[in-house]
């Protein structure tokens, strides 16, 4: 005996959209969690590297804000699956201050925030 069930490709055609869907929403839900917390996180003494953050989908979008940047994020609109999150800074100190040169933020501040709100970063984060 034999049984063929029709419309199964289909079924996982729209299964596959709908996990799409939702893992887009969770890894967009978390960029600006962790942009957020970056934000939070950063040191302060005049704000400019606060201000300076951005976030954005598959290329970095680096201002500094103290130069006439935009400050923000970049949204996060929903456009399909990619492969890379970008977080970025322009502020020419942002690499000592996350070494730990201000007493204000723990050093690596800015990995931290990316494990304390992305699932599953453990590693792979490229600064």
């Amino acid at each position: 005996m034999t049984v063929r069930v029709f419309g199964t490709r289909k079924a996982l055609r729209q299964a596959k959209k709908e996990f799409d869907k939702k893992a887009e929403t969770i890894m967009r839900t978390s960029a600006l969690a962790t942009y957020a917390d970056l934000v939070r996180t950063t040191p302060v003494d005049t704000g400019r590297a606060r201000q300076s953050w951005t976030v954005s989908w598959d290329f970095p979008r680096i201002v500094d804000w103290g130069q006439g940047g935009a400050q923000g994020a970049q949204t996060l609109l929903p456009r399909g699956m990619t492969a890379d999150i970008w977080f970025a800074n322009g502020v020419e100190y942002i690499q000592p201050l996350n070494m730990g040169h201000s007493k204000q933020a723990p050093t690596r501040f800015i990995e931290q925030a990316i494990i304390r709100n992305i699932p599953g970063q453990t590693s792979s984060i490229d600064i």
